[in-house]
Parts: C-alpha cells; sequence; structure tokens
C-alpha cells in the first residue's frame, strides 16, 4: 500500500527509482531493504544491476571471469550501487548492514520499507503474514537502466534426469515427460511456492504475484546465478566484498580492484 498511499508510481527507470527514493525518504519511509547482514542477498542486487547495465552477455562473461571484475561495465554496476547507497535509498548504510534478510519481509508487509529486491518465495513469506497478494504488495522487474540491453533475469530451475543406461529407460522417459506435462505442473503451481516451466499451465492456476514471475520472465532472457556458478570458494569472497560495498559505498572501485586479485587465484587454481 506504501505507493497508492503516497500517490507513486513504481519505478521503470534507475532516476525514477532514484526519485521515488527521495520522495519515500521525505515522508519517513526506507525505501529500499537489502538484508546485508546476511550478505547473499546483496549478490542479487548487484546481479540486477548488472545484467541491466551490460545484458547477460555481461553476466556470463564475469561468472566465468572472461571479463575483469574492474570491466568499466563491472565498474559502472558498482557505482550504480554505491550511488543509491550515499543516497540514502537502503536507508542509513551503519543500520543497513545490520539488517537481516528475514526481518525485513515484516518490515515490508507493515509497510515500513517500500520495496525489496528479493526471490520469489518473499510470495508465499508475505501471505504467511497474512498479506495479500495483488492487493496488499504487488512484484515488479528491477527498474532499467541500459534501454538496449535485453531484459534478463536470474533464475534457478528443477532437473529431471533420466541416465543413459537407466533400467526401464522408456517407462523413466514417459514419466520424465509427465513430469513437465501442464497437467502435473498446475498441480505444483496450486501448491504454491512453484512456477511452471510449462507454458500451458493456465493463468488461474497462479496468484497475482507469482504470475507476475511468469509474464516478466516470458520476456525476459533467464540466466543461472552468478555467485552460486563462480568456483566455490570464490562465493563468500564475493559477498564479503558487497557487504564492504554496503559498510563503505566510497570504497566501489578498490573494493572491484580487490575481488579482481582474489578472483585470480580461484580461477586459476
Amino acid at each position: 500500500h506504501v505507493f497508492k498511499d503516497n500517490n507513486l508510481q513504481p519505478p521503470k527507470t534507475l532516476d525514477e527509482l532514484k526519485q521515488v527514493c527521495n520522495v519515500l525518504k521525505g515522508r519517513g519511509i526506507q525505501p529500499l531493504a537489502s538484508g546485508a547482514a546476511d550478505k547473499w542477498p546483496l549478490s542479487d542486487i548487484f546481479e540486477a544491476v548488472l545484467l541491466r547495465v551490460g545484458g547477460p552477455e555481461l553476466h556470463q562473461k564475469l561468472m566465468r571471469h572472461e571479463v575483469k571484475w574492474t570491466d568499466p561495465q563491472v565498474i559502472k554496476a558498482f557505482k550504480i550501487i554505491s550511488d543509491l547507497l550515499k543516497q540514502g535509498c537502503y536507508g542509513d548504510p551503519k543500520v543497513a548492514i545490520g539488517e537481516k534478510w528475514e526481518a525485513q519481509v515484516a518490515r515490508l508487509g507493515k509497510g515500513e520499507v517500500a520495496m525489496y529486491f528479493m526471490g520469489n518465495w518473499i510470495n508465499l513469506m508475505l501471505q504467511s503474514e497474512g498479506y495479500k497478494p495483488g492487493v496488499d504488495y504487488d512484484l515488479i522487474p528491477f527498474p532499467t537502466i541500459n534501454p538496449n540491453v535485453k531484459p534478463a533475469m536470474v533464475a534457478g530451475g528443477d532437473w529431471i534426469i533420466v541416465p543413459k543406461n537407466a533400467p526401464h529407460k522408456e517407462a523413466a522417459l514417459k514419466v520424465a515427460e509427465w513430469l513437465a506435462g501442464a497437467q502435473y505442473q498446475e498441480i505444483m503451481v496450486r501448491q504454491k511456492g512453484y512456477l511452471a516451466p510449462n507454458l500451458a499451465v493456465p493463468k488461474e492456476a497462479y496468484d497475482p504475484a507469482d504470475y507476475r514471475v511468469v509474464e516478466i520472465m516470458k520476456n525476459s532472457a533467464v540466466v543461472p546465478d552468478l555467485d552460486d556458478n563462480v568456483p566455490s570458494g570464490f562465493q563468500p569472497v564475493i559477498w564479503d566484498a558487497l557487504f564492504r560495498l554496503w559498510a563503505n559505498p566510497d570504497d566501489y572501485q578498490k573494493i572491484a580492484e580487490d575481488l579482481e586479485k582474489q578472483a585470480k587465484d580461484y580461477y586459476t587454481s
């Protein structure tokens, strides 16, 4: 209700996001939550910005370390987040770094914070607090930064694997085909917490918030989570670096340089 109560439209561009942040701050509402204390949510925010700066190609190249963490486009992503932090969009950085991610869900529901970039599991979490999708809250994509890049989003999927030499292979393939079919996928969607890869699942099977994600996904390139797909030891290094960014937004250049130095060790070992 925060946007409706304050006569605001959800931001579609970075400039609009900054304008909305200023209005909300002026009215005593924290514009954005981050869940920074748990660190991993910061990687999702970074990836959202990175995708909107350089598209899925930049995201994939950085994941494989085919571009450096000091690449100008990567630095631009860091600077955009730095600017939002310094503007106060995430509240006082000294407070933000202590915000646990789950606690922000309740704050979002109460209207203490206006927006929270989070996976669509937040939909069920809000419903468990008694809030109704499409009535008390809605889901929107992260605002556009570079209008010339293809829309993209991070998503994870569940896979059905049938080994080449599996016993009863034909039967297993039939089961796999049924599990991927619209009938079974609709059952899963109605249980909540799932999005169907099968587009034949009817809109009516979804609640308004989950269907919003499906609509966004239809028009987006889907990429894997960057930090989940780097060498395993490097993932917490990324998290710690982004936590440093939240604590010291002015240090974004040094943070990127340090990440690049450490990345070399993980990708060459």
